[in-house]
């Protein structure tokens, strides 16, 4: 819609309470637009949450082929006006006809608070490319919180080092690396690349000290098994249920499941397509028999597209922390967590024999080593070793550990 005086100032924030709300200039509704201001490409308005609301400007800057994309905050609603802003706009885009980088990267950058630097990151990269962004802005929430205000110039390591140590004793030891680490992608190569900071800035986050973390060897035990079956069955939501046996007969990550729609599913083929943080490489996922049927088993709701829809229309299951609970309580196995599952994938298709550099296809792992190998390593390498898999998870279910392989009556 077209930017007018009337919408910036009466529009109110719509979302999730989290993500940022954009409007951008255009040329709908053009009777109410003043018509020797034509709408200027690329020029928005962003509503914070809070209810702030600042005048943006997307554009992209390089070679063809080669380009960019950049946002520019022009300036806050209040403090300049939407005229002002939009002559800002105008002009920058004439910059760009002349291939020139309109604002260039110090002046891009001049007044960036880590708030609006870490929201830029998040919208330009994350979403587009990290698997993990749905993680990545719950993170951001609370880092916000501590040095959101903070101009990101003048962020050092000690207030990462306080930030790191306030969140071991909050959350444990193990987010608090994750968000150093997070902060640490903020500040890293595609934010230079983007534009969002100057390329010679350090990265205070690569100065902070870790935490030791305790690696974790945790499997579900083979008596497990039956007692976990049992405890999904019997769950009141068959939803969470399935989600929970779609994570244990595959090993992918929470987010893959959560977030997988019936376009990236071929029944017919078995698969399951993902897509990687390289959008040129998408992951295809193969299926065993009984995550098959898991599939085929689940309702289908008109309006929403995801494999495990959630409470809101058109959006998928946004955790299932309180049904994995109750599940792994009935169960007897209240030390067991979500992420166990790939490493019992991992150990049961090892148990088997099955071919090191299979199972780490078959897990996703990217490990540089056998990076050659993974170019060569086709689909039918694989197709088998997921359905022998679920042949021994459902056995095990069934309490039948003898037909496992290298078990004898002895055992």
């Amino acid at each position: 819609m077209p930017l007018t005086q009337k919408i910036v100032a009466s529009r109110k924030y719509e979302g999730d309470g989290q993500s940022i709300c954009t409007l951008w200039d255009s040329a709908e509704e053009i009777k109410d637009h003043d018509k020797k201001r034509p709408p200027v490409p690329g020029f928005g308005l962003r509503i914070y949450p809070s209810g702030k609301k600042t005048f943006v400007f997307k554009y992209k800057i390089g070679p063809p082929g080669r380009q960019m994309s950049r946002l520019k905050v022009i300036g806050g609603y209040g403090e300049m006006t939407l005229q002002n802003a939009r002559t800002k706009a105008e002009r920058a885009r004439v910059a760009l006809r002349d291939g020139n980088d309109p604002f260039g990267a110090q002046k891009a950058t001049k007044g960036r608070l880590l708030g609006d630097l870490a929201d830029d990151w998040l919208e330009l990269h994350a979403k587009k490319y990290r698997r993990s962004w749905k993680e990545d802005e719950r993170r951001i929430k609370y880092i916000k919180k501590a040095l959101g205000k903070k101009l990101a110039s003048e962020v050092s390591a000690a207030d990462l080092t306080r930030l790191h140590t306030k969140v071991g004793k909050e959350r444990g030891k193990t987010e608090a690396n994750r968000a150093i680490t997070l902060v640490r992608a903020i500040y890293g190569t595609k934010s230079r690349k983007l534009g969002l900071i100057p390329k010679e800035w350090n990265n205070p986050a690569s100065d902070v000290q870790l935490y030791t973390e305790k690696k974790r060897t945790r499997i579900v035990r083979h008596d497990e098994f039956p007692r976990l079956m049992k405890a999904v069955q019997e769950y009141e939501n068959p939803i969470v249920g399935g989600a929970v046996l779609m994570l244990l007969f595959t090993g992918l990550r929470k987010t893959d499941v959560l977030n997988m729609e019936w376009s990236d599913v071929d029944l017919g083929a078995g698969t399951v397509t993902l897509l990687s943080e390289k959008a040129d490489e998408p992951r295809i996922v193969l299926l065993s028999e009984p995550a098959r049927k898991i599939l085929e088993a689940l309702p289908r709701f008109e309006g929403n597209s995801y494999v495990f829809p959630g409470r809101k229309d058109g959006q998928p299951l946004n955790d299932i922390k309180r049904g994995w609970d109750a599940i792994r309580k009935a169960a007897g196995c209240s030390d067991l967590r979500l992420h166990d599952f790939k490493r019992t994938v991992g150990t049961m298709l090892a148990q088997r024999g099955e071919n090191p550099f299979v199972i780490q296809k078959v897990l996703g792992h990217r490990d540089e080593r056998t990076a050659r190998y993974y170019v060569q390593l086709s689909l039918e390498m694989t197709s088998g070793v997921m359905d022998r898999f679920g042949a021994d998870v459902e056995a095990l279910a069934n309490g039948d550990v003898k037909t496992l392989p290298g078990k004898t009556d002895d055992d």
